[in-house]
């Protein structure tokens, strides 16, 4: 039941809104400062719980080395990406391209878990979501051949985020599975912390202190909701249900972007993104259903 909710939370209330806040901190901040600042107030929230609930970390040189890497690949990487797409495309196109990643999750876990191979259902849920990618990309479709959208560079970076995103997911599942998620969501966080303020030094992009307070609110709901709650949420998954489950948790986001993009960002809802997101979400259902019908059967 906690399971549940926590799946609830993490896909309306944590990361659905993520693309809107996005968009208000990118008026003032450039992408490296607004992932720097997004993921040290997510660490602090996490350190939080982690000091009320005395929880203890694993000081193990194999567990430290993994937690670091998991902060790279699952928070620093694809949250740079999605913040640097966000300046070229609608939260409603990111969204749509976000809800690909249960999808690239199943392709890269049948290659690398054993038990969680490719089955048919899964492939062709797989193969309806490579079909919804490739409408987003096309910008019209006639006799002279496929247009590639004028948005393919934001599409291409957002599509980045997503395989960072299902590599992640498949990296904590072979490495970090039997550790407390509090532990691995908050020591993931100081090394992704470390890493983008680094980058914000090495980089041409001028270290910012935020002062609207449209942006204190969106990077304190995208630190402390949006990063802190939500990672930990994830991990939580991730031990209770695997890889390939929880990231089903992006099947409920590109519908909450979609209503927050048309209702607040008054962005337009396209036939183009309106197939190809119906395409994923398709292939995400398809993949869940077939296979438990599938597993029925064989039983």
């Amino acid at each position: 039941m906690l399971a549940w909710f926590y799946f609830i939370v993490l896909s309306v209330f944590a990361w659905g809104p993520s693309f809107f806040f996005i968009k208000l901190s990118l008026k003032e901040l450039g992408p490296l400062n607004i992932v720097a600042w997004r993921i040290s107030i997510g660490l602090v929230f996490l350190c939080v719980i982690a000091f009320l609930t005395k929880v203890k970390f694993p000081r193990d040189k194999k567990s430290v080395i993994h937690m670091a890497i998991l902060g790279v690949i699952n928070t620093a990487l694809p949250f740079t990406l999605i913040t640097i797409a966000g300046r070229e495309i609608d939260s409603i196109l990111a969204g749509a391209i976000h809800g690909s990643i249960p999808l690239l999750t199943m392709l890269l876990a049948a290659l690398v878990i054993t038990n969680e191979r490719l089955t048919g259902p899964k492939l062709v849920g797989c193969l309806f979501g490579f079909a919804g990618l490739m409408v987003l990309l096309s910008e019209n479709v006639n006799f002279s051949g496929i247009a590639i959208s004028g948005h393919w560079y934001g599409i291409l970076i957002m599509m980045s985020a997503a395989v960072s995103n299902a590599v992640g997911a498949v990296y904590s599942r072979l490495t970090v599975k039997d550790l407390n998620p509090l532990c691995v969501a908050t020591a993931s966080m100081a090394s992704a912390t470390v890493f983008m303020w680094s980058a914000v030094g090495l980089s041409e992009e001028p270290f910012t202190i935020p002062t609207l307070l449209s942006t204190h609110v969106s990077l304190f709901w995208l630190g402390a909701i949006g990063s802190g709650l939500a990672y930990y949420m994830f991990f939580y998954l991730i031990q209770a249900w695997g890889a390939g489950k929880t990231t089903m948790v992006a099947y409920a986001i590109p519908v909450t972007t979609i209503i927050i993009g048309i209702v607040l960002l008054d962005e337009v809802l396209t036939w183009r993104i309106t197939i190809a997101t119906s395409l994923i979400l398709l292939g995400v259902y398809a993949a869940i259903n077939l296979e438990k019908i599938r597993l029925l059967r064989k039983a």
